[in-house]
């Protein structure tokens, strides 16, 4: 993918979401699945824990840490302008800017860098290893980067699966298999919004962090906060450290 289609991509991404904001904050308040593939990050989370939230959405990993962590310090970066505004009516507004999550934003500052549900919209391998390649520079030795991505090998999002092909197949230098386009069918505006996501193997995942110098301490598929088969499995839950 060149530069110009890395950055369309990345732009259809962040005018999706601001299209959706509303309608989209308002879901993921009353979710109990995001609550349940957050569990995992839990061991980690230490009293005065300083952490990143990249692709932070209207906020929905600062209401998990404002129940499971007495003290910490934190900030969540998103692309989308409108999901910020959302963000910023359910919490103080400092806490919360614009920004490209592929962009590092200080050095060897943060305990946790949070990346919920938002690494599978990076359109293209290199975008992926700028994302954790800048993690890796915003952490502090030893830190630790925690990260969802949806599981789109289960089986309902087969029906997906034969259109991915036929694109790769008529574009095979500009498509890949792994993209998927999944309907906002709810969305109030008449124009179709059409999610991109980025369908991860556990190999794939593996491979970027080691390419970025991480060491893996988690890289598993899970339903609900429990392990489960490709096929069955939500997410895709993969905690990372930056070495001493």
């Amino acid at each position: 993918m060149t530069y110009s289609q890395r950055q369309k991509s990345i732009e259809k991404v962040r005018h999706d979401y601001n299209k959706i904001a509303t309608h989209y904050s308002q879901t993921r308040r009353k979710q109990n699945i995001i609550e349940l593939s957050l569990q995992r990050v839990l061991p980690f989370l230490k009293p005065r824990i300083h952490i990143l939230d990249l692709g932070c959405g209207s906020g929905k990993m600062y209401a998990f840490l404002q129940k499971h962590c007495a003290q910490f310090s934190y900030i969540g970066l998103d692309i989308s302008e409108n999901l910020i505004k959302e963000a910023c009516k359910d919490f103080p507004s400092e806490l919360f800017m614009v920004g490209d999550m592929t962009k590092a934003q200080t050095k060897n500052t943060y305990d946790l860098v949070c990346m919920v549900a938002s690494f599978h919209h990076l359109p293209d391998r290199q975008s992926r290893l700028d994302c954790l390649s800048s993690s890796y520079q915003s952490l502090k030795p030893g830190g630790i980067v925690f990260m969802t991505n949806w599981n789109l090998w289960q089986f309902r999002f087969w029906n997906y699966i034969p259109g991915n092909l036929l694109r790769f197949l008529f574009h095979p230098r500009t498509e890949n298999p792994q993209d998927f386009f999944i309907p906002w069918g709810k969305a109030a505006e008449a124009e179709k919004i059409e999610r991109y996501y980025h369908a991860f193997l556990l190999g794939e995942l593996a491979n970027l962090a080691k390419k970025t110098g991480f060491e893996i301490l988690e890289n598993t598929y899970t339903k609900g906060n429990k392990p489960a088969r490709i096929f069955d499995a939500e997410n895709i839950v993969t905690v990372l450290r930056k070495p001493c």
